[in-house]
């Protein structure tokens, strides 16, 4: 990679928008404080579903209606 590309890997640059963070990385990506305002390095909750006939839990209606289809049709 670049040098841009691991001093964002690093810490020493942000992993969001590329500032300058500091001399001290600590060899993971880090985000400034506008970046984590804004919601950057979160990752996106996804809502659990379960299944009406098991009860069995689903990250989304994909795995859900995979389960469904494999598991509770003839």
């Amino acid at each position: 990679m670049g040098d841009i590309a691991d001093m964002m890997l690093e810490g020493t640059l942000c992993a969001g928008c590329g500032v300058y963070l500091g001399e001290d990385d600590n060899g993971y990506p880090t985000y400034c404080e506008d970046c984590k305002r804004e919601g950057f390095g979160e990752q996106p909750k996804k809502e659990k579903k379960k299944c009406p006939q098991c009860k069995k839990s689903f990250n989304g209606d994909q795995g859900l209606n995979a389960h469904i289809k494999a598991k509770h049709t003839q």
